[in-house]
């Protein structure tokens, strides 16, 4: 960048030079692969990988993959495969499919899926055979209790040493 303030008789006028902003990065795609991370401030699309981690600026779609953890800042659509963790800022779609954990800004739609943890800022839709082991009320409710459990045993297992 130059600065050049002061005008002179062959610049009459005070410019600044401003350099062009690199182009947006556009859509990754990940088919047929095994990748451990792939991040972007964009979309993401995965179909038929193994994938460690992915994280999308903006969507993040993936069907017939495994995925230890999906992270989307908007929407987050999984079809036909299996996660960890999905997180998603807004809606979570998840379809014949299973997921240990999902945590969702929006609404969650499961048709034909089973999840072992939702918590959700909106409604859940259940469509076919689909499944959900704790809703957020009762992940509350078990984290609670298991930390005023593991609080009691500390309290008794250092008391006991003295």
């Amino acid at each position: 960048m130059e600065d050049n303030p002061t005008p002179n008789a062959e610049n009459p006028e005070p410019t600044v030079e401003v350099e062009a902003p690199e182009a947006l990065e556009e859509q990754k795609s990940v088919t047929n692969s095994v990748v451990l991370q792939v991040s972007t401030t964009q979309t993401i699309k995965i179909e038929n990988s193994l994938v460690g981690a992915a994280t999308a600026g903006a969507d993040l779609s993936a069907s017939d993959s495994a995925i230890a953890a999906l992270v989307a800042e908007r929407d987050l659509k999984f079809h036909d495969g299996g996660a960890l963790a999905c997180v998603a800022g807004g809606n979570l779609e998840l379809s014949d499919g299973g997921a240990f954990a999902m945590v969702s800004g929006g609404e969650a739609k499961i048709q034909d899926g089973g999840v072992g943890v939702l918590i959700t800022g909106g409604p859940v839709t259940l469509e076919g055979e689909s499944k959900v082991l704790m809703t957020t009320e009762q992940a509350l409710a078990f984290g609670a209790a298991f930390g005023a459990a593991f609080a009691l045993l500390s309290f008794i297992l250092r008391r006991g040493r003295r």
